[in-house]
């Protein structure tokens, strides 16, 4: 079965998603299953290199505080740490993601992109390094089996996988995604934001049921 994700590495929901899917596909057995990473920049005009926290940011853009948007991710970080995520939102650096999903295009080619976009989120979330600097992006490459050399010069290339990019948000629009996560499997079924396992699991089931 093939299984769309549209997602950021921005998004720590995204994070979480993906991880449970995974945890729902091992119990299901991987082999059956082809997951298929799409590009969403919940922020395609974010700055490479943000003044601001991500706490900031976030109080503008809902007309709130730092304290309350601090309150009121406590909860995420905990169902983050229940599955082995550990999210330090203090220091995120909230940079544009653009380049990091260019990357992702590239490592699919060598059939790295799930690893690396593991790295990505850790980089980014855990390590909180910026994901819009080439020379981060160049050492998590380089780390999880991409050449250093290759990998910044097709970074310094932006025409490189841009197209392919923007083609996945520019569909994602006219599915009508609005947010990320969002899964789509079999092309029949679609399940948003960051689920529990089960959630998974049943609408794989759900999506099979529909292809007889």
């Amino acid at each position: 079965m093939d299984i769309e994700v549209y997602l950021d590495t921005s998004c720590p929901f995204c994070y979480i998603g993906k991880r449970n899917l995974e945890t729902a596909l091992k119990e299901l057995g991987e082999e059956n299953f082809n997951v298929k990473y799409k590009s969403f920049e919940l922020d395609n005009q974010a700055e490479k290199y943000p003044t601001k926290s991500l706490y900031e940011m976030l109080a503008e853009r809902y007309q709130s505080t730092e304290e309350a948007i601090k309150e009121n991710n406590k909860s995420l970080i905990s169902n983050a740490e229940k599955v082995g995520i550990t999210l330090n939102l203090d220091d995120v650096i909230p940079s544009n993601t653009r380049d990091a999903h260019r990357l992702i295009k590239y490592a699919a080619e060598s059939g790295r992109e799930q690893t690396l976009l593991d790295a990505l989120y850790y980089a980014h979330f855990t390590e909180n390094k910026n994901l819009a600097d080439h020379d981060t992006l160049v050492e998590v490459a380089s780390n999880n089996g991409l050449e250093a050399e290759k990998t910044r010069e097709m970074l310094e290339d932006s025409s490189l996988y841009t197209e392919e990019v923007i083609a996945d948000e520019n569909y994602a629009y006219v599915l009508g995604i609005q947010g990320v996560p969002f899964f789509i499997f079999n092309n029949s079924h679609a399940l948003n934001g960051a689920r529990e396992p089960q959630h998974y699991i049943e609408a794989i089931r759900q999506a099979e049921a529909e292809a007889k």
